[in-house]
């Protein structure tokens, strides 16, 4: 009920997403999850083809990014009463930090959902007093 009465006063103004726009935090659903060995990624994406999908390691952090440019072409005869499928380049961007190893990073994709594991670094921060002066 007052998630509602908050998008209703917000839509419109400037830099706020309106709740008819789908954004790549909307469209890109994600769930992080950590284990002994790996940090695991799932993103969600629905109707994105395989080979439309890049991923980058750009330092300490990972940059997904995903096109769906299917032509909706009407044949002829035909014309367009609704349509709400999602068309365009969708982007997220995690920093990592570096607790990961670059070299070790897996990726999957399968009914929709892109699975990308970043291995843990092996060598351990030894701990550091610092000094106050």
């Amino acid at each position: 009920m007052y998630e509602n009465l908050l998008t209703n006063l917000f839509e419109g103004y400037p830099f706020m997403t309106s709740k008819n726009e789908l954004t790549s935090y909307e469209f890109m659903k994600t769930s992080i999850k950590e284990n002994k060995e790996s940090y695991v990624f799932e993103i969600e994406m629905p109707g994105i083809k395989k080979e439309n999908i890049a991923i980058d390691l750009d330092g300490e952090n990972l940059k997904v990014l995903a096109k769906n440019n299917d032509d909706f072409a009407l044949k002829e005869g035909e014309k367009l009463l609704l349509n709400e499928r999602t068309t365009g380049t969708f982007k997220r961007n995690f920093y990592l930090g570096r607790h990961f190893t670059h070299d070790q990073v897996e990726a999957t994709f399968e009914n929709g959902v892109l699975k990308i594991t970043l291995h843990k670094a092996k060598e351990e921060n030894t701990p550091t007093r610092v000094e106050i002066k």
